[in-house]
């Protein structure tokens, strides 16, 4: 039916048979294909040569994996985004993508809490695509807390050029990774700016997380006196359903945000998200701070002075 429509560039289908579709697939820039067999995959692919980004839902109860040796490349592919499977190994193996710069894991299912904690999370099948493709990876969403400090820190080594990274529910040793290191300004990911981290409700935003930012990001007195700006560093945080008492209150959360300001630390956008007093609407909580901008910048509704008082220990933590 579609096989000439010369404009046609984007492709949904989530229910139906791809094999009885017919349609221009070599033009095709953009697909968001539903859950079915692995087999169907990767007999559509190949026919997507100029795909940029591809959106699949895998299903965990896919047994008919193929052979290791099928393997399809996709050379102008730039964002891959996979929801709903644990472990994507069954097709990631299967993948070769040389331009690839954005890989999206939808981390939704990945509670630590939740009985999906029961399926492994395997990086290999990551770290071998990466290095497979000999891409420039400059985003990634993943689950960090289902896979190991030691598997994560071999996969960051292979991005050193990423920007920004997304994932959920960080754990103390998780937040150790990105440290930067005593004495040095080396650290890992040297180029991240953006770090979006989605916590579950009860999370606790405590020390661990403001060491690791403030040893992160904290200026030094040489980079304060050339100007945040000028260095462009930032940092994005979204924790996300937290418990009303985490970050609700007015005093904690002054506590936490001067606790950043009195370590120099240039925090452009601050994006909190709480549960609602039902449980079921979100109050979403918007801050944009430079604190090397000028004085009269108005960023709350609440008078942060009266809370200097109570950060004298907090500040005590990062000393």
């Amino acid at each position: 039916m579609f096989e000439e429509a010369p404009k046609l560039r984007d492709f949904t289908c989530h229910h139906g048979d791809l094999a009885s579709i017919v349609l221009p697939w070599a033009q095709l820039a953009h697909c968001d294909i539903g859950a079915r067999p692995m087999a169907e995959y990767l007999a559509i692919l190949p026919k997507l040569p100029n795909l940029v980004k591809l959106k699949i839902e895998l299903s965990f109860h896919d047994s008919a994996v193929p052979s290791n040796e099928t393997i399809v490349v996709l050379p102008r592919l730039t964002k891959l985004e996979i929801d709903m499977i644990p472990d994507p190994s069954a097709l990631l193996n299967h993948l070769t993508l040389p331009s690839l710069a954005d890989i999206r894991h939808d981390t939704r299912w990945t509670d630590p809490h939740s009985w999906f904690d029961t399926y492994s999370w395997d990086l290999s099948s990551v770290r071998s695509l990466v290095s497979r493709s000999s891409c420039c990876v400059t985003s990634l969403a993943l689950p960090i807390t289902l896979i190991s400090i030691d598997e994560a820190r071999v996969l960051f080594s292979l991005t050193p050029e990423l920007t920004r990274l997304e994932s959920n529910h960080y754990s103390d040793g998780n937040w150790a990774l990105f440290e930067r290191r005593k004495g040095t300004n080396q650290a890992l990911l040297p180029k991240l700016k953006v770090l979006r981290m989605d916590f579950v409700r009860g999370t606790h935003v405590g020390p661990a997380f403001m060491k690791t930012i403030i040893s992160r990001w904290a200026l030094t007195p040489q980079e304060k006196e050339l100007g945040a700006v000028q260095l462009e560093r930032f940092i994005y945080v979204v924790p996300t359903r937290l418990d009303q008492g985490d970050l609700r209150g007015h005093n904690h959360r002054c506590r936490f945000l001067l606790a950043l300001q009195a370590q120099g630390l240039d925090v452009k956008v601050l994006e909190i998200n709480v549960d609602g007093p039902d449980d079921s609407d979100e109050e979403y909580l918007n801050y944009e701070y430079n604190y090397h901008g000028s004085d009269d910048d108005d960023h709350s509704d609440t008078d942060s002075s009266s809370y200097e008082d109570d950060t004298d220990d907090e500040h005590d933590l990062f000393d």
